[in-house]
């Protein structure tokens, strides 16, 4: 747990540090741009999930995200620090000890991210990904394990000036707890689009 936690905060930290000296670079020629992200979303679990030494069966989740997103590209190192924001909506169903379950989840969705354009209207991307754990009714500040962290990788393609497809892969960080992983579980694949909406 306690490495979990390094882990969690240095990958933080160093984000943060990369985002700053690209921001406050002072040679480099950028281009900031403010647009939207529409995803679908595909959730599953590789590994059974046990609650109370029973086992969960949960169907794999299906649901969507919706991001507006703020990024500073810079054009001659192929760069693009990008800043997220927004929500995800999940259903999912399963049974536990012979009863059905069901529901729907919304999760806020903050995401640090770096944009690296490798070959003409290719890009990849490394996101940091942080969202509730709880659903918005239960949220409590005592509570512990509020915060869920997530890494995610992204290929996009450039469709024109102004449209991207991305096909994503985000996998949980921290912290691996079983009961949330029944709303929300920890492997989830992101397919959509990207639209720039103007140049700051």
């Amino acid at each position: 747990m306690l490495n979990s936690q390094i882990f969690k905060r240095s990958l933080l930290g160093l984000s943060l540090c990369l985002m700053l000296i690209l921001l406050f670079s002072t040679e480099a020629k950028s281009q900031k741009y403010v647009g939207f992200h529409l995803h679908t979303v595909y959730a599953f679990e590789l590994e059974p999930l046990s609650i109370f030494n029973s086992q969960v069966k949960i169907d794999n989740s299906m649901g969507y995200q919706c991001l507006a997103f703020f990024s500073y590209r810079f054009k001659k190192q192929g760069l693009e620090p990008r800043f997220s924001a927004g929500l995800k909506y999940l259903q999912f169903e399963g049974e536990f000890d012979d009863q059905e379950i069901h529901g729907e989840s919304y999760k806020l969705n903050l995401i640090l991210g770096l944009d690296y354009r490798f070959y003409k209207n290719w890009i990849l991307g490394l996101d940091f990904l942080t969202e509730n754990n709880l659903d918005f009714e239960l949220f409590r500040a005592a509570n512990s394990d509020l915060l869920r962290y997530n890494l995610q990788g992204r290929i996009s393609y450039k469709l024109s000036k102004k449209w991207m497809a991305s096909l994503a892969y985000s996998k949980i960080l921290y912290p691996r707890v079983n009961h949330f992983l029944i709303a929300n579980p920890s492997n989830q694949i992101y397919m959509g689009l990207t639209y720039k909406l103007f140049k700051l």
